[in-house]
């Protein structure tokens, strides 16, 4: 079952940057690029999503539900 992006949040720079130090969490998982578990194509998944809103990255979320 794939994602169905529904809600893009777009990231500032400082959030990128924190965004992939925050992989030395998953250090076991990191392969080297081209790999899609690398750290760089980490980053070009932020800045796709980001192009799809119109932004320079962003993080994207499939809503299951709001509460208001």
């Amino acid at each position: 079952q794939r994602l169905q992006p529904h809600l893009y949040m777009r990231l500032t720079e400082e959030d990128v940057k924190a965004a992939l130090d925050g992989l030395v969490c998953y250090e076991g998982e990191i392969r080297d690029w081209p790999h899609p578990r690398s750290v760089r194509a980490f980053e070009h998944k932020l800045r796709l999503r980001g192009a799809e809103c119109g932004a320079e990255a962003a993080e994207v979320f499939e809503v299951l539900k709001m509460v208001c």
